[in-house]
């Protein structure tokens, strides 16, 4: 059984919109993908930087304290060891 040209040219034609719009979705998705995973690493970054900052501030207080006196402030090594 021999196929009409005008079916074999009308399901190029499907054949090729329908590849052409799976394209368009997954390359929409792969951009969605990126950007999202760009904007977790991004507040993932200032998370840690924060805590840095905190660290940094408890260790601080810390030092001066063991600088001024002979025992240890415990609670707030405590709260460095949290950090």
């Amino acid at each position: 059984m021999m196929m009409n040209a005008s079916v074999i040219t009308a399901l190029a034609a499907l054949a090729g919109a329908a590849i052409g719009g799976l394209t368009s979705v997954f390359a929409s998705w792969m951009t969605q993908h990126a950007q999202a995973r760009a904007q977790r690493l991004a507040q993932d970054k200032l998370r840690r930087q924060e805590l840095y900052k905190e660290f940094i501030e408890v260790a601080s207080k810390c030092y001066i304290d063991a600088l001024q006196h002979d025992k240890a402030d415990i609670p707030a090594l405590v709260e460095l060891y949290v950090r």
